[in-house]
């Protein structure tokens, strides 16, 4: 069901059961450690109250500057260089908004908050959060059965884990409060909302370069997609090629004549014309787009690793190297300023950008997919073509909505290792 335009699309799920309260200590000794987890508790709920009441001012004066009602969210989304640390202020805590923007730009915004918190509760303290955070966690991650839980709960465990490195004060704040559950779903909804702002401000950026970065002339949002060949020839995957020039193509595909799907491998991942395995995620729209986000749109054209004097993304959330969920994050980015759609959501017709997100996570599934592309933006985007992960390294993809048969990506790859084979049997 697609995702309402005011709706996260890291939403939250129905809460669990409320747990007992804390039992009495028996032991006076106690007391001092009763106390200071108190302490924390108040402390962090402070602090979540008054990051609320910050978003909320925020957003009550965004909506009396915006008196365009046209306006989408990525036009009225404010852009902010502000420098951030990995570090938690003593003095103001943590700052879960500002956690949220750091998330997206270092793993994507297809991450799903609240059971990863859940599960971090589940994996510091004695809190029995296991049968509802099960079901978030299938959830979230798409799993198709339980016989996949094992696979995925290491996933999300890696992410927690994650977070907790990444953000030094989070693990604090979060078990402070793990036995108030609208605490934590708080928590998750001002992470949630960083996400989305950084997503927005991103889409933004993508929107207003991506026809210069293909080098054609400037052609108004609701235009795109389908409506335009250009845009068209670089969404259609590679077998699909000889309808770009159809005049009737986007009421094709809004027929479903000619179908459109997450798990497909569109044209603007490839160099032109070199559709094959070597050339997959290699394509240069996703350098320059990757340039335009993470070190400013001035860089798009320039050399490798150049940097204005304003900080980037790149600088602002510390990014040490690229992942294929960053590659990923770039890929949806790069969809959606190609597309027709005018904002922002989740699903586009046939179109689900979390799971086209996941699916090219899976092209790092072979190991020399990643040693191919990961150094090239490395290289591009931060001047060395060395880079440190951002992220736990694990085989994220994912199997639930896969049309029936081998996909994409299966049918590339047995090409590469059918042409391999046969090189090897020539020798």
């Amino acid at each position: 069901m697609p995702t309402p335009l005011g709706v996260s699309t890291n939403r939250l799920r129905t809460p669990p059961p409320s747990s007992d309260p804390d039992p009495p200590s028996s032991s006076p000794t106690s007391e001092i450690a009763i106390l200071k987890a108190a302490n924390a508790r108040l402390q962090t709920m402070l602090q979540v109250a008054a990051q609320k009441t910050q978003r909320k001012k925020a957003k009550k004066r965004k909506r009396g500057a915006n008196t365009d009602a046209n306006a989408s969210d990525e036009e009225n989304t404010r852009t902010t260089n502000r420098p951030r640390t990995d570090s938690d202020s003593p003095t103001s805590g943590p700052n879960f908004h500002s956690y949220g923007r750091d998330i997206t730009h270092l793993q994507g915004n297809h991450l799903d908050i609240l059971p990863i918190l859940l599960h971090g509760i589940d994996v510091e303290t004695d809190l029995d959060y296991d049968e509802e955070n099960e079901r978030l966690v299938v959830s979230s991650l798409h799993c198709p059965s339980d016989t996949h839980f094992s696979s995925e709960t290491r996933i999300i465990t890696n992410d927690w884990n994650w977070l907790c490195v990444r953000f030094l004060g989070l693990k604090h704040a979060v078990v402070s409060v793990s036995r108030d559950y609208d605490a934590v779903e708080e928590i998750a909804t001002l992470i949630s909302s960083g996400m989305d702002a950084a997503r927005a401000t991103d889409s933004n950026t993508a929107r207003k370069h991506i026809m210069a970065i293909i080098r054609q002339s400037e052609v108004p949002k609701v235009l795109r997609g389908f409506h335009n060949e250009h845009t068209a020839a670089l969404l259609l995957p590679p077998a699909l090629q000889h309808h770009a020039k159809e005049p009737d193509l986007h009421q094709k595909v809004v027929d479903k004549t000619i179908n459109i799907h997450g798990q497909q491998l569109p044209a603007f991942l490839f160099p032109p014309g070199q559709y094959t395995l070597a050339g997959l995620l290699m394509s240069d729209i996703l350098i320059w787009m990757a340039k335009a986000m993470y070190t400013g749109p001035a860089s798009i054209f320039e050399g490798n690793g150049w940097v204005a004097t304003k900080p980037g993304n790149a600088a602002i959330s510390r990014l040490k190297g690229f992942t294929p969920r960053i590659v990923a994050y770039i890929a949806c980015q790069v969809r959606f300023a190609l597309s027709s759609q005018h904002a922002y959501n989740k699903i586009d017709g046939t179109f689900d950008y979390e799971v086209f997100f996941w699916f090219i996570v899976k092209a790092f599934a072979r190991e020399e997919t990643g040693e191919r592309v990961l150094p090239r933006f490395n290289l591009a985007v931060l001047g060395r073509a060395e880079g440190l992960n951002n992220q736990p390294a694990a085989n994220e993809s994912t199997d639930d909505n896969a049309p029936a048969g081998p996909d994409a990506l299966d049918m590339l790859w047995a090409a590469t290792d059918l042409v391999a084979m046969g090189a090897s049997s020539a020798a």
